[in-house]
């Protein structure tokens, strides 16, 4: 198996990264919006990334308005993470 989780608070992080958004009218009623985030997040201590954290996420969104009512359909990704317990690595697949 894979053992017990436990966790464990760290002494100092640092995130840095960098966000960005745009949008464009499609016509009067429509506007598409996008969206990307990528961050690294690093335990000082260790020298090494934060486990569970993906690098990129990124969203994309089309935004319906009319007179009397409107909606929004929105799609987000997440990318890869990785982790490990005990000896193990392991990179998990990022998901939309």
């Amino acid at each position: 198996g894979m053992g017990v989780l436990q966790y464990q608070n760290t002494a100092e992080v640092r995130t840095q990264g960098i966000e960005t958004s745009g949008s464009y009218a499609l016509d009067e009623a429509n506007t598409l919006q996008i969206s990307y985030a990528y961050q690294d997040p690093r335990d000082l201590v260790r020298d090494e990334r934060l486990r569970r954290r993906p690098l990129d996420s990124g969203t994309v969104r089309v935004i319906h308005n009319q007179d009397k009512w409107g909606g929004t359909i929105e799609a987000t990704g997440i990318g890869t993470r990785r982790d490990f317990f005990g000896a193990s690595r392991y990179k998990f697949a990022g998901y939309m």
